[in-house]
C-alpha cells in the first residue's frame, strides 16, 4: 500500500509539476492602458493603469567599453570617441534596429500577441546580438509604451530604447484632432510632463515615421525632440566610457528623412537646409534628433538628387555633432543589404564603409523579418531558432540548408 501511496504521490506531483511549468502568458493579462495606446494619456488630467509597474524599467544603462589593445585594428575606435578627422573605415559606428519584435499589434492575433513582453514559451524573439547594436527602436509597441522587461534587457547590454509615432503616410493631421495631430500638439505645448514620463519608464527617445503631408506636425514635433534630447541627455549624462570618459549611450529620437521643412512626403533629402530644422535648433545648435536616411543614399540610386551622404556628414559636424548620429538605413524587407551588382541598390554595404554614417535597420511597420523567417528550415522550437541565430549573424544567401549546421 506504502508503495502505491508513493507512486500516486509522485504522479500527482509530475502532474502539478507539468502544470505549472506550461503557465505562460496569455493575450490580454497585461493591459497596455488607456485604449491600449498611451497617446492620449496626456489629454487627460490625470493617468492610472492598474498594469503600469510592467511598463517601467528599473534598470540604467550599462556603459559600454572596449579595450583596444586587444583590437586587430589598433586604430579602431567606438563612435562615442570619434573625433574630426578619424577615417571612417576605422570607426565603430553605431547600428539601430528600428524593427518590431516578432509581430507586431497590427497582426498580434495571428501568431505573437505579446510584442516585447515576455510569454514563457518559444513563441517570441530570443535576440543574442546585443553587443552589435547601439539602438533599438519598437515599431510593433505603441507610442509612450515600452514593456519594462525589454528596456531592461537592452539597458543590461547599454542599448537605448525608443518608441514610434506611427503616423500614416501622407497623413493629414491638425492641432485639434484626436489622432496625432492633437497628441503631438499638446506635448509640444507641456513638454514638462511628456519628459517626467519619459524618464519614469526608462525610454532614451521617440522614433518618428514623419512622412505625413504638408508641415502639418513640423514644429511640434521638433520643439519635442528638442526638450526629450535634452532631458534624456542630462539623465544619463554619467555613463561613460571608463577610459575616455565620453558617454556611450545612443540617446536617439530617429527621425525618418521623410519631410522636409516645406513639403511631404518627401524622401532622399540627406541633412540640407531643407530638412536641419529636425536635426538640431539652428540657432542654438541644440540636439533634436538623429537621421534615419531612407534607402536611395548611395552613389548608385536613382533618386534625382545623388549621394547625400558626405555632404550630411559635413553638415553634421557644421553643427557640432557627431556624424554617426546620421543612420544610413537599408531595407531588410527589400532583402538589404546587397553586397554585389552594379543596379540602384546594389553595393551600399561596400561603399558606407568610406562614410561617416552608421548603420540603420528597418525590418517592416509590423514584423521582424529576421522572425519572419525562422521556419525557413523547420517548425520545431530548435531548428526555428537556430535558424533565427543564423539570419542574425549571416546573410540569408549565404545560410546553409540545414540549420542544425
Amino acid at each position: 500500500m506504502r508503495r502505491k501511496l508513493l507512486s500516486l504521490g509522485l504522479t500527482f506531483l509530475m502532474s502539478s509539476y507539468l502544470s505549472i511549468s506550461a503557465q505562460y502568458m496569455k493575450d490580454g493579462y497585461v493591459s497596455y492602458g488607456k485604449g491600449g495606446n498611451y497617446g492620449n494619456v496626456f489629454r487627460v488630467s490625470s493617468y492610472t493603469n492598474d498594469d503600469e509597474n510592467f511598463f517601467i524599467s528599473r534598470v540604467k544603462p550599462k556603459a559600454r567599453f572596449t579595450d583596444q589593445s586587444t583590437q586587430v585594428n589598433q586604430n579602431f575606435v567606438n563612435w562615442w570617441n570619434w573625433t574630426n578627422g578619424t577615417a571612417a573605415a576605422n570607426v565603430s559606428r553605431k547600428i539601430a534596429m528600428w524593427t518590431p519584435i516578432g509581430f507586431g499589434h497590427a497582426v498580434k492575433a495571428a501568431e505573437s500577441p505579446f510584442m516585447a513582453m515576455p510569454n514563457g514559451i518559444y513563441n517570441s524573439e530570443v535576440f543574442s546580438m546585443w553587443q552589435y547594436i547601439s539602438h533599438w527602436g519598437l515599431w510593433s509597441e505603441y507610442f509612450m509604451c515600452m514593456p519594462g522587461n525589454f528596456a531592461d534587457v537592452a539597458h543590461k547590454n547599454g542599448v537605448s530604447v525608443s518608441t514610434h509615432v506611427s503616423t500614416s503616410w501622407n497623413g493629414s493631421y491638425s492641432t485639434t484632432d484626436n489622432t496625432w495631430g492633437g497628441t503631438i500638439y499638446n506635448l509640444s505645448r507641456n513638454t514638462s510632463k511628456a519628459t517626467d514620463f519619459i524618464k519614469k519608464h526608462g525610454i532614451d527617445g521617440i522614433g518618428w515615421n514623419s512622412e505625413w503631408s504638408g508641415t502639418s506636425l513640423n514644429t511640434y514635433a521638433q520643439t519635442l525632440n528638442e526638450a526629450v534630447a535634452a532631458a534624456i541627455n542630462s539623465q544619463w549624462s554619467g555613463i561613460k566610457d571608463p577610459v575616455t570618459d565620453k558617454v556611450t549611450v545612443a540617446t536617439d529620437n530617429l527621425w525618418y528623412d521623410g519631410v522636409t521643412d516645406t513639403s511631404g512626403p518627401s524622401f532622399d533629402n540627406g541633412l540640407n537646409t531643407s530638412t536641419d530644422d529636425f536635426f538640431v535648433n539652428t540657432s542654438t545648435k541644440v540636439e533634436r534628433s538623429s537621421f534615419f536616411f531612407n534607402y536611395n543614399w548611395n552613389n548608385n540610386s536613382n533618386n534625382g538628387r545623388g549621394e547625400y551622404l558626405p555632404t550630411s556628414a559635413t553638415n553634421a559636424k557644421d553643427y557640432g555633432r557627431n556624424p554617426y548620429d546620421n543612420y544610413a538605413g537599408f531595407n531588410l524587407q527589400g532583402k538589404e543589404p546587397h553586397l554585389a551588382g552594379s543596379g540602384t541598390g546594389q553595393q551600399r554595404w561596400t561603399y558606407l564603409k568610406g562614410q561617416d554614417a552608421s548603420i540603420g535597420l528597418w525590418s517592416g511597420h509590423d514584423t521582424n523579418m529576421f522572425w519572419e523567417a525562422r521556419n525557413t528550415n523547420g517548425s520545431d522550437p530548435y531548428k526555428s531558432q537556430c535558424t533565427y541565430q543564423r539570419l542574425l549573424e549571416r546573410s540569408p544567401d549565404k545560410m546553409p540548408t540545414d540549420a542544425r549546421r
